[in-house]
């Protein structure tokens, strides 16, 4: 799939994997079919480079986050920009959607420096909450120490979890905006996931009772990983087992696994 004039930053799939983001250094996201390679829409005008994005789950809008700290709606029927949400002070690490679309959290943490002028911006640390449907400002979650890496929604929406840099997991309670727990984990967890029954979170390295009160020893092993997967190695990996080795020209700079699609 062909249509970006610079490298390509990170690629995302909707919920039903029937869609595929890209995101490049030419400011657009370039929405796909990939299954056929097609493009779908290209999402352009905006004079920010988007830093992260994800599908709404009727994925009709595409949320993105760029990195001067705006929060952008795109409306994926027309391909325009309809909303924008401003209120970060520094670059968007991420944006998902709630459960049921209607809420949009974006976290911001990273601090950047300008060589040219000496001016650092100010990480801020936090998850916001917005309405989708007004672009209001629902709710603001402070506590996290350093840049959030990771955010999901409960089934039922009542829950929000989220993992830091700064080696630990919260879950908040969106209503009131009140942290209901937090765990002290070794490593910072990049991937967050409720099982479908809502009381056990999934993470990069293990899963957790959330209804539990023990702390970190309560983790559980991850399960195998019967999918596929790239290693650091280099090598494209089914259920584990080496299926063929990428050579330099072909290694990604980013990429998204979607049940046994590879992106």
């Amino acid at each position: 799939m062909k249509g970006h004039s610079k490298l390509i930053e990170w690629v995302a799939f909707s919920p039903s994997g029937r869609l595929l983001a890209s995101s490049s250094g030419d400011n657009s996201i370039g929405i796909w079919d990939p299954m056929t390679g097609a493009l779908a829409n290209i999402l352009e005008g905006s004079l920010s480079y988007a830093s992260s994005g994800a599908f709404s789950p009727d994925e009709r809008l595409f949320a993105t986050g760029t990195n001067d700290g705006k929060v952008q709606l795109w409306d994926l029927i027309t391909g325009t920009l309809s909303q924008q949400f401003e209120g970060h002070s520094s670059v968007i690490s991420l944006v998902a959607f709630s459960t049921d679309g209607r809420l949009l959290a974006s976290s911001s943490g990273v601090q950047l420096y300008d060589m040219a002028t000496g001016v650092s911006t100010q990480a801020d640390n936090t998850v916001r909450l917005w309405d989708v449907a007004t672009g209001t400002l629902a709710r603001t979650f402070e506590g996290h120490l350093e840049s959030v890496a990771s955010v999901a929604f409960s089934p039922d929406g009542r829950l929000m979890a989220s993992g830091s840099k700064d080696n630990t997991m919260r879950l908040w309670d969106v209503a009131t905006g009140a942290l209901a727990r937090t765990w002290n984990v070794e490593n910072i967890v990049t991937t967050l996931e409720f099982y479908y029954e809502g009381s056990r979170l999934r993470t990069n390295f293990g899963w957790v009772d959330i209804e539990s009160e023990c702390d970190v020893s309560s983790f559980h092993p991850p399960c195998a990983n019967l999918g596929i997967s790239i290693g650091n190695d280099q090598w494209i990996r089914l259920s584990g087992e080496k299926v063929l080795w990428l050579p330099i020209e072909s290694r990604p700079t980013c990429f998204k696994v979607n049940g046994n699609t590879l992106a």
